[in-house]
């Protein structure tokens, strides 16, 4: 099984209740989320492992999805329409937000031999690709969201801070202007598509770039 598919098998379920980590029995916590990421859309026959994984979430009655970057396979409008679509089939009309965020692939997937060969493979010629300077446009586009290089999303009272795919080192003065807002007695949940300093790297090593560790003191 490689990186991918470990991460994307079966998604993970996070509880939070203020800054408690013991739950009185019976009760339900103030927060339940799904987290998921790489789940590298291609065509619609992708979709079923993440329509399944968002299923499990809904019986699993969560507020909130996170998904932390490579949506789309191959860095096209499509891959980000399919990611919509398929989500918009279990969560539509629902309250359950979707709180994403872009990865390498969502925006260079299309330079990527093995990934452009596999494209045109799939009568897809790339004319949609997304490039970094149009990430915005298309992503407000396709999910109606607004798009910044930090996003701060808000869940049940509950700070869920994300940067996208060559943003990362722009946190740091994110946390600098910002941090003070954070404090309180809930916690916050950040989430990035590269490995963050000091965590465990990816298969390649890299465990430390374009990648600020946040720290409230």
């Amino acid at each position: 099984m490689n990186r991918r598919e470990f991460i994307f098998s079966g998604g993970a379920l996070f509880l939070a209740s203020g800054c408690k980590s013991v739950l009185p029995c019976g009760s339900r916590p103030e927060l339940t989320f799904g987290a998921i990421s790489d789940i590298h859309l291609t065509t619609e026959d992708s979709c079923a492992r993440f329509a399944e994984t968002l299923r499990y979430f809904k019986a699993a009655q969560v507020d909130a999805v996170l998904l932390s970057g490579d949506i789309s396979d191959y860095g096209v409008k499509f891959g980000w329409q399919l990611a919509k679509r398929t989500w918009d089939s279990v969560f539509a009309g629902t309250e359950v937000k979707a709180i994403f965020c872009t990865g390498n692939h969502d925006m260079e997937g299309w330079r990527y031999q093995d990934m452009a060969v596999d494209m045109f493979a799939n009568g897809q010629d790339g004319h949609d690709r997304i490039y970094p300077e149009t990430a915005k446009a298309v992503w407000e586009e396709v999910f109606g969201e607004e798009w910044a290089p930090v996003r701060q999303r808000k869940v049940k009272g509950f700070t869920f801070l994300s940067c996208e795919y060559r943003h990362e080192r722009e946190f740091a003065a994110w946390m600098a202007e910002h941090g003070e807002e954070l404090k309180g007695d809930k916690p916050f949940f950040y989430f990035q598509h590269l490995p963050i300093s000091g965590t465990i790297p990816d298969e390649r090593g890299r465990g430390d770039h374009n990648a600020i560790k946040p720290v409230l003191k």
